[in-house]
């Protein structure tokens, strides 16, 4: 066992080929606790580890993908993979794009998603939706909203954005009768 500053406990093994001892140790311990995997993080040979979670099981609660991946990957397991927790925590190109990015995960976490479009935003089926590194305009929001107030994302009870800058004025336009409560710098709008 390996221990870290924080007092978090670790299995340290020595394998030739380190992926595969995961592979090993992962089938292991599931089918002796008769347990499947909670959470998969995917660090290197992205696909290669998400072929064998995704095979040894389609669901799995937390799916997070980090580091550096091709496009074409992310976008393989990004559309391929069933979570409840979708995590990304990867960089992409500055090319990249996403079209009908529409994944289906209570929550969709997006770091260095310079990528993130409102057209992605507004085809995402989450309770949930967290988009950092990315800064929308205020229009973008007002357009968001209004989609959402109309109908659209039906599902969606969070949302967490950043901004250009803020005009509450502009955010909100046209979105006044649905105001329920709020004072100073938090509102409640019904859908």
């Amino acid at each position: 066992m390996f221990t870290k500053k924080d007092g978090n406990q670790y299995l340290e093994t020595y394998w030739d080929d380190e992926n595969h001892g995961l592979r090993v140790i992962g089938n292991y311990v599931c089918d002796l606790f008769r347990q499947d995997l909670y959470s998969v993080k995917l660090v290197k040979d992205h696909i290669e580890m998400f072929e064998w979670a995704y095979y040894r099981q389609p669901f799995m609660i937390q799916l997070v993908v980090a580091k550096c991946l091709s496009d074409e990957d992310f976008k393989y397991i990004a559309l391929k993979s069933n979570t409840k927790f979708f995590i990304a925590e990867n960089f992409l190109s500055l090319n990249f794009r996403f079209e009908n990015f529409n994944k289906r995960a209570a929550v969709v976490a997006l770091l260095n998603c310079h990528w993130m479009t409102v057209e992605n935003i507004m085809s995402l089926n989450s309770c949930r939706i967290h988009v950092r590194d990315k800064r929308f305009t205020c229009k973008e929001m007002n357009t968001i909203l209004k989609h959402w107030v109309n109908g659209g994302c039906p599902r969606l009870i969070h949302l967490r954005l950043y901004l250009d800058e803020a005009n509450e004025e502009e955010c909100l336009e046209g979105l006044q009768e649905n105001l329920i409560t709020g004072g100073t710098g938090e509102k409640n709008y019904s859908a």
